[in-house]
């Protein structure tokens, strides 16, 4: 198992954060500049209390031979977050498509008020119970979860310059 968290500055308040990240024409934005293969929203469901998403993906992957060969060239995941109102926290499980019994991600993400900004937290557990290969494939998802919300971060702070609220 590995753990580690990734902390990011955002250029907009809290409030910003989440209308931006729930925002349909965001998400499918951000889907385009990640270059995903395919990407869909499965299941929403938005109630006072929370709002729940299932998405099923297929990403750009960066992964060592070894890593890729087993996955293959179409490695898709199924997502399945639960983002409580109350709290304001998103947590999320990631079930890859190949090994789904014995692999998956957690994530809980936090978004807190730093001065004029943000900051947001995410908190990763990622589990590869596979024999031989295992802690290459959490090394290996690990760069890429790195990477992608590196980069998921700069899209969303230029989206928020460029759709300020309201």
């Amino acid at each position: 198992m590995r753990e580690f968290t990734l902390v990011q500055d955002i250029a907009g308040t809290v409030d910003d954060h989440w209308r931006a990240f729930f925002d349909p024409a965001f998400e499918q934005a951000i889907v385009a500049a990640m270059r995903f293969r395919s990407y869909e929203v499965v299941e929403r469901k938005d109630t006072d209390a929370a709002i729940y998403q299932k998405t099923r993906a297929v990403p750009r992957l960066d992964a060592a031979a070894t890593v890729a060969k087993v996955f293959g060239a179409s490695f898709g995941y199924v997502e399945e977050g639960t983002f409580d109102r109350a709290s304001r926290v998103w947590r999320v499980r990631t079930i890859p498509d190949t090994f789904g019994d014995r692999m998956f991600a957690d994530m809980v993400m936090k978004v807190e008020p730093a001065g004029a900004a943000s900051r947001r937290t995410l908190e990763f557990r990622l589990e590869a119970r596979v024999r031989g290969i295992g802690g290459m494939v959490e090394s290996g998802f690990e760069k890429n979860l790195r990477t992608g919300w590196r980069d998921s971060a700069a899209f969303l702070n230029d989206w928020l310059r460029a759709h300020p609220a309201t």
